[in-house]
């Protein structure tokens, strides 16, 4: 496999600086020269790459739902194929503190969620991400109740559970920094998958 190109490698540094300034100064902070300035980049080669800074936003919902998908194939392959095993998988691939936690992808996450209200393209794209992975969390509750209960009925209301919660903890721990402690809100989460499980799981 080659190395990426110059201009991949340097739209990522783009796409990675604005996520690491929303994620302090919220979009409307986040300015061409601000984001070129972490980038450690000139502002013209930052217009080179993007035309504006929602392109630039628009590239980052790709990034984080590639991180998102990195994270959780890492975590899964651990599984050994077992259903609630890989269901934990998604949750810790979306909440857990690690070596690979990113605060600043959080951050971001919450306020593409606030601009997805007020820009018709943002959230296209991001309901397109949302989408996508509602579909993968819904297989993998189906799994998991059909290998702890034999049926699989009731996935649909357990991922819309599963994936409110993740968006709710992102969410609070964004808008109220330190009201959810450090790694409790995969341990809720998971609990509450459990809960949907039933006792032996």
């Amino acid at each position: 496999m080659g190395r990426p190109s110059n201009t991949a490698q340097r739209r990522r540094e783009i796409t990675r600086a604005l996520e690491q300034v929303m994620a302090q100064q919220g979009y409307s902070g986040a300015t061409i020269a601000e984001v070129a300035r972490v980038a450690g980049l000139n502002p013209g080669l930052v217009h080179y790459h993007f035309k504006t800074k929602q392109e630039i936003l628009l590239a980052l919902i790709e990034q984080i739902a590639q991180t998102l998908e990195r994270r959780y194939r890492k975590r899964v392959a651990q599984a050994g194929g077992e259903p609630v095993a890989e269901l934990v998988a998604f949750i810790h691939a979306h909440l857990a503190f690690g070596a690979d936690a990113e605060p600043a992808l959080v951050g971001a996450w919450v306020t593409i969620g606030a601009e997805s209200i007020a820009q018709g393209e943002v959230r296209r794209v991001y309901t397109r991400e949302l989408r996508r992975r509602s579909i993968e969390l819904r297989q993998l509750c189906r799994r998991a109740l059909l290998a702890r209960r034999g049926i699989g009925r009731g996935a649909a209301d357990m991922a819309l559970a599963i994936a409110s919660a993740i968006e709710g903890v992102y969410l609070t721990s964004v808008a109220a920094p330190g009201l959810i402690k450090r790694g409790s809100g995969a341990r809720s989460v998971t609990e509450m998958a459990r809960g949907f499980l039933g006792a032996s799981a």
